[in-house]
């Protein structure tokens, strides 16, 4: 799995999950696009909270 991970305002959280990461980096674009305040990143991990909804 891939996670796009959002980092602002003091706080660091996992926004969205892909299978592949072609479909994870076309995505990522579009989030830095959406939300150009935030640094948006591409990881192999999720956060703690993520696994836990």
């Amino acid at each position: 799995m891939v996670y796009i991970q959002r980092k602002g305002n003091g706080y660091l959280e996992t926004v969205d999950e892909f299978t592949t990461r072609k479909e994870a980096r076309e995505m990522l674009a579009e989030y830095r696009l959406s939300d150009p305040y935030a640094h948006y990143y591409l990881s192999s991990r999720a956060c703690k909270a993520w696994h836990e909804r």
